[in-house]
């Protein structure tokens, strides 16, 4: 299985990174895409996945941290993604909700410009679009931007969802359709084409129902998402994992090289 959306690179496994990792391929996934959040932790991600041949890198500047984002950030991503031909995508980037306020307009700008970067690079991105996924949706297509990629977290409406499809996307799907609670995101991962879903766990975040608040979330939980996934599609989970495998392959084609 491959963990489309995978924080390895965070501190809090800095102590116990080889031992999950091992961890994670006897759970049975075999790899993870570990996203860029901040130019300032490019080159420890970079050193991660160089040292960890189940891990890929992607390089963004995630719209959290926008407060800590420079012109100058945007100008070393362009010089590190055509240094770096083993990154798959541009990402995590994308655009906040709970983060516009003194901030719109920042967010706006960093994510118009990391999909010109992405396509300049012939690189598909990857996008957080929390409480965004009609204004994401309309900054691509006014972008003109068809290298697809996935939409990382992913509890849209199904309306939302195929109109992502439809402009070239993948959905990640992960902890939140776990909950019991999230009917509504239960109804429409129901609902998707097969070629849709992307599964990822987010980790250490995003936690699924199964884990405790006081624990992190690990890419050695993605088989139990993916048994979730299963049950409320109606199918078994080795044919979701399956699918899901290769719609990530699908969404960044430098993953099935690097990979291998």
């Amino acid at each position: 299985m491959i963990d489309s959306h995978c924080h390895l690179d965070f501190d809090i496994f800095d102590t116990s990174r080889p031992l999950l990792i091992e961890a994670m391929v006897r759970a049975g996934v075999d790899h993870c895409v570990v996203p860029g959040v901040a130019a300032a932790a490019w080159e420890d991600l970079l050193c991660v996945v160089n040292d960890f041949k189940q891990c890929s890198s992607a390089l963004g500047l995630h719209p959290y941290f926008i407060a800590d984002h420079r012109e100058q950030d945007l100008q070393r991503l362009d010089q590190l993604l055509g240094e770096h031909e083993n990154i798959v995508a541009v990402g995590e980037i994308g655009l906040d909700a709970t983060l516009m306020a003194g901030f719109a307009s920042e967010q706006q700008y960093y994510f118009e410009q990391q999909l010109v970067l992405a396509k300049r690079h012939n690189l598909p991105v990857i996008i957080h679009a929390r409480g965004c996924f009609d204004q994401v949706a309309a900054t691509i297509r006014r972008s003109h931007f068809n290298q697809g990629g996935i939409v990382h977290a992913f509890t849209g409406s199904l309306q939302q969802g195929v109109k992502l499809a439809e402009l070239g996307f993948k959905l990640g799907i992960g902890g939140a359709v776990t909950h019991p609670r999230a009917r509504k995101l239960r109804q429409t991962v129901a609902a998707l084409a097969p070629d849709c879903i992307a599964l990822e766990t987010d980790s250490p975040d995003m936690r699924p129902a199964f884990v405790h608040h006081d624990s992190p979330n690990m890419p050695t939980l993605l088989p139990l998402i993916a048994a979730v996934v299963a049950e409320i599609r109606g199918t078994s989970a080795t044919a979701i994992a399956a699918q899901s495998d290769a719609n990530i392959l699908s969404a960044l084609p430098r993953l099935q090289r690097v990979a291998g």
